[in-house]
């Protein structure tokens, strides 16, 4: 068996800090999009200049626009809660405020961020400064009950004083005209100070459903009733809060105040005025689409304004409101391969290809489609220079283009299958395999699968398996290990596997669940991930597919799984949730989350780090938002070595027992050889020569942990792991 390790491994040369117990090891993710946008709901938007603006968002998110809204960037403030509320007292100078009581600093734009404050008993939903030096937030907590919480600064917003009246309800507005006089809006009623919030007297009580306030002095008043992202209505006050009118006439969303200043926005109308209220402007839009969920709109003049909602949608105005643009400010990657921990490759948007050379933090354009009905679907290069884009055009006709360039230039070299080309894979330049969907009328639920192979660099193609109205597969259930061996796991649970490259496929077995997802390490170690009502169960052959052990995983809905070999790999599934092992499946680890969204499939660059496809919601097609995750495996010797050259695996072995209490057999193909163990700081435990297939090998005075067994021979290499219990 020929195959390049996902992270290759060297003879160990340094080492970094070893994991959990022998040293400090935690697991990093973080949105990974070098354009910036991601997918989670984004709460608050707020400008300092024409040009310069920010976003808050759910789990952390904080972006930043420097041309007025057109693209974003991500800032790290440092934390992962949701943050509800912005404000800048100048263009350096601004606050973030949001759940467990957070409020951040920054005095370099975004920069840098200062915690100064934090309380886990509620959550912050609106800050604002009257002055550069006095600043007031406002929110509530559930801790015993429903409870409002005001907050004050008076050094500018480096500490806050914490005060709860015994009023209880959810607050989530303040408007305060000076230093001293403000409002405070709820559900369960309004409250005024006078004095700075040193005392608050309740101006009305009730349900006065006001999700967001404005005062233009101590009498009048604008607010937002309902709202909060459905549809509301404006409100206004001449008494000081005591009453309300409601105007109904028109459905709105969110709302914009600013000195006399104020608009509101829905979905169909822009309600303007400049001048108090003395006079009101009434824009029809039809660009601004019911179906999404609107948190906030900000403008910073009369013509230029940006709405946010969740999702990551953003949309900006240059006319007042009358038309409206949804901004795609992310990358939209969707497709990516990786065949050096530096190098790879991407599909963005419709029909451009993209490329790195530094880990994926910078990518460039190499390739734009030049078909205007073309789209890229998938993508696969053998090596930095040779390479494979799959695609459909017409939407029925699936075609695949070579480069042998680095992806300057490519050539047809197949068209014509039927429908869409899905999966892609090359065991080497000449041999590889496509497979297409396709949805000919006269077949049962509409759709099935055909593969094809190419001996030639892809010049032609065989089809070598079509579907049938009983035998369908999914892309993701099929994989050749080399250049022989290939599996393939069928709707109906009947697991086959090839020993001439395809060219014949023999029943092994039928699994008991059905899978859309097949993976192996090698020809013994493989998972099929279940798609059926058992969708949190995983199955693990060692022994080629012959027999299955089923485990269910702590987690709702798995939708993806990925190895980098036969011991480390993820899961990921619906609400943002992953859990990893780096034992084969023995035990599996939640990995803590930034997101809720669902996460669909990964990729991994090397034997730690993988980039995670989440759901971007509605609206927006052929896109991912992307997560990269850098995996802290307990005992794994990759995550501490630096490596210093490729290894390249061709030979099997087998450990086993595997745990054991430190006796354990190495297994080897070949009779000979030389073989190495490590202990788990990399230092040299045992080496001698290995004479006979079957090495019995005696460590039972070592201490517990993980081992590394190095065997080679020739140009052969082995490299596993061998835990001692």
């Amino acid at each position: 068996m020929k195959r390049l390790l996902p992270l290759a491994l060297s003879i160990i040369t340094s080492l970094y800090a070893f994991t959990n117990a022998f040293g400090q090891c935690a697991d990093q993710i973080n949105w990974y999009d070098p354009s910036g946008i991601i997918g989670n709901d984004l709460l608050d938007v707020k400008f300092t200049n024409a040009s310069t603006g920010y976003i808050a968002g759910e789990y952390g998110t904080l972006l930043k626009t420097k041309d007025a809204g057109n693209s974003w960037s991500t800032l790290n403030p440092g934390v992962i809660s949701d943050l509800n509320s912005l404000y800048f007292i100048n263009e350096d100078t601004g606050y973030v405020a949001g759940n467990a009581g957070t409020i951040l600093r920054t005095t370099d734009a975004g920069k840098t961020w200062q915690f100064v404050n934090s309380n886990p008993a509620f959550n912050i939903y609106s800050i604002i400064f009257p002055s550069p030096s006095i600043g007031y937030a406002v929110g509530y907590g559930y801790t015993p009950v429903n409870k409002y919480y005001f907050l004050k600064s008076t050094d500018g917003g480096l500490t806050w004083a914490t005060t709860s009246p015994n009023e209880q309800g959810n607050t989530g507005a303040v408007s305060f005209i000076n230093d001293t006089l403000g409002f405070v809006v709820g559900w369960n009623g309004i409250y005024k100070t006078t004095d700075g919030g040193t005392s608050w007297n309740t101006v009305s009580s009730g349900s006065s459903e006001i999700n967001s306030v404005h005062f233009l002095d101590s009498l009048n008043g604008y607010g937002l009733g309902g709202g909060n992202g459905f549809d509301g209505y404006m409100m206004t006050t001449t008494d000081g809060g005591k009453e309300w009118g409601i105007d109904e006439g028109y459905p709105y969303k969110v709302a914009y105040y600013k000195d006399s200043t104020i608009i509101y926005v829905g979905s169909g109308y822009v309600l303007k005025t400049t001048n108090g209220g003395n006079s009101w402007d009434t824009i029809t839009t039809n660009s601004i689409p019911d179906t999404y969920f609107y948190n906030a709109v900000t403008f910073t003049d009369t013509a230029h304004g940006t709405l946010v909602g969740n999702g990551g949608i953003i949309f900006t105005t240059s006319d007042g409101g009358r038309n409206w643009k949804q901004v795609y400010n992310y990358t939209a990657y969707t497709q990516m391969q990786f065949i050096s921990p530096a190098s790879g490759f991407a599909i963005a948007g419709k029909n451009q290809l993209l490329s790195t050379t530094d880990s994926g933090n910078i990518w460039n354009i190499v390739h734009k489609g030049t078909v205007s009905d073309s789209v890229f679907t998938t993508v696969f290069f053998t090596d930095k220079q040779t390479g494979y884009i799959g695609g459909v055009a017409d939407y029925s006709v699936g075609f695949v283009l070579k480069t042998t360039d680095g992806g300057s230039t490519f050539r047809s070299v197949y068209t014509g299958f039927p429908g869409q080309v899905k999966y892609l894979n090359f065991l080497n330049k000449d041999t590889g395999f496509v497979v297409t969907l396709y949805y000919p009328a006269t077949m049962k639920g509409g759709g099935g699968e055909t593969l094809a192979r190419t001996t030639d660099g892809g010049n032609t193609w065989q089809q070598i398996l079509n579907y049938s109205d009983d035998n369908t597969f999914d892309p993701g259930a099929i994989q050749f290990v080399d250049a022989s061996t290939a599996y393939l796991l069928f709707n109906n649970g009947t697991f086959k596997k090839s020993t001439d490259c395809g060219t014949t496929w023999d029943s092994v077995t039928t699994l008991s669940i059905t899978s859309n997802q097949l993976f192996f390490t090698d020809r013994k170690n493989g998972y099929v991930l279940a798609d059926n009502t058992d969708n949190n169960v995983i199955a693990k052959t060692m022994d080629g597919g012959r027999t299955w052990n089923y485990d269910i995983l702590n987690m709702s809905t798995i939708y993806y799984m990925c190895f980098t070999d036969s011991l480390n790999g993820i899961v990921i599934g619906n609400g943002g949730t992953i859990s990893k092992t780096d034992n084969g499946g023995q035990t599996w680890e939640s990995v803590s989350s930034i997101t809720n969204t669902d996460l669909l499939f990964a990729v991994s660059s090397d034997s730690n780090t993988y980039y995670i496809f989440a759901d971007n919601g509605p609206g927006t097609p052929l896109s991912y938002n992307i997560l990269k995750l850098d995996v802290c495996y307990t005992n794994d010797i990759a995550a501490t070595t630096q490596v210093t050259s490729p290894v390249v695996n061709t030979a099997e072995a087998l450990i086993y027992p595997n745990p054991n209490k430190g006796s354990f057999t190495f297994v080897t193909e070949t009779a000979q050889g030389y073989l190495k163990i490590y202990n788990p700081i990399g230092k040299e435990m045992q080496a001698f020569t290995v004479t006979t297939r079957e090495t019995s090998i005696n460590m039972a005075n070592t201490p517990q942990g993980i081992y590394i067994v190095d065997w080679s021979y020739n140009t052969e290499r082995i490299i596993q792991k061998v835990i001692v219990e």
